[in-house]
């Protein structure tokens, strides 16, 4: 049921805004006792089968619940890895959802040493739980001289996105859509906007029946007192998954653009796991953007019993999937 609340907010606003103070970054020590692999259909893998896999691909896309400590210990994991079995032989990059097309400079002169930290977190906009969930990644670059991307489109854009639709991007001066992937960009696939309207209308009844609730427990005179109703529910906005495919179109458009520029690149792309779970959204705009290329997806899910693979949730939504410790602490909560 978190999942399903958080999941919009996650989806629809470009960084965890709305939330409380992060978890110290070393507050779980996380064990393999605390996730557990498997392949597409259930059969138990280990890290070292995600880890070979890689070296046949040039994306691998890791999908993350944005405040699964476990994930991000994973992320790690499988950044170091790459860089220590493939960086001798082939340019390893880290890509990330949680910077937009507009920070590179800012990102790049970081990496180099050019500014400081306290500057570049001043001018790149990095999401609220950077410092627990991220700042690993790009230091551990930083530290071996990996490429970063900021892949994602700025957030005014997918805001204009949201009110105005797709077509009113063309009104942005060349500068702008620098930023953007190719104009237009594609609309989400029929099996992308069939997951994307199923999450959409579970959240919708999970939100009306927290309401419910809310609104029975209240007692009646200040039920009285507020003079009407709760505001009924409205569906979602028409251009909402235009916005989210936005999103996915400039990530991978990102990704292809470094993989031309860097012939045997091999990327690691973070990212929340709706935007390429099944093999949809990103992966849909990267396969056209760039016919041909290799992709492993690696679906990370928080779960009750990591041991256990239910199939009629967790089946099919990547190459790998990764059951991880939901009791765990958040490195972040909602408020």
């Amino acid at each position: 049921m978190r999942t399903v609340l958080l999941l919009p907010l996650l989806l629809l606003t470009p960084f965890p805004s709305a939330f409380s103070q992060n978890m110290p970054a070393d507050s779980v020590a996380i064990t393999p006792d605390h996730y557990r692999v498997y392949t597409a259909d259930g059969t138990p893998a280990t890290l070292e089968d995600v880890f070979a896999a890689m070296d046949t691909v040039d994306v691998v896309f890791v999908g993350e619940e944005h405040n699964d400590p476990v994930a991000h210990y994973l992320q790690k994991r499988l950044l170091e890895e790459a860089y220590a079995r493939y960086g001798a032989t082939r340019p390893v990059a880290l890509s990330l959802e949680q910077f937009a097309r507009d920070a590179q400079l800012v990102l790049d002169e970081y990496l180099a040493g050019l500014i400081t930290e306290k500057a570049f977190q001043a001018e790149s906009r990095p999401w609220k739980n950077y410092e627990t969930d991220y700042r690993p990644l790009v230091e551990f670059a930083r530290a071996h001289g990996l490429d970063v991307i900021a892949a994602n489109a700025p957030r005014r854009y997918v805001n204009r996105v949201t009110r105005l639709g797709p077509a009113s991007l063309d009104s942005l001066s060349d500068r702008a859509k620098a930023y953007l992937p190719p104009l237009p960009y594609a609309p989400a696939t029929p099996a992308y906007k069939a997951k994307w309207d199923s999450l959409m209308a579970a959240s919708m009844a999970e939100m009306a029946a927290m309401r419910d609730t809310a609104r029975h427990a209240m007692p009646a005179d200040t039920a009285h007192a507020a003079g009407k109703p709760a505001a009924p529910m409205h569906a979602p906005s028409g251009h909402m998954l235009d916005a989210q495919s936005l999103w996915d179109a400039t990530m991978a458009y990102s990704i292809a653009d470094y993989l031309t520029r860097h012939p045997g690149a091999l990327v690691l792309h973070m990212v929340g796991g709706f935007h390429v779970e099944k093999g949809t959204g990103t992966p849909d705009h990267l396969r056209r953007y760039r016919p041909g290329v290799r992709i492993l997806n690696v679906a990370v899910r928080p779960s009750e019993d990591p041991g256990a693979f239910d199939a009629t949730k967790y089946a099919g939504l990547g190459d790998f999937v990764i059951l991880t410790d939901e009791s765990l602490p958040r490195t972040f909560e909602s408020m």
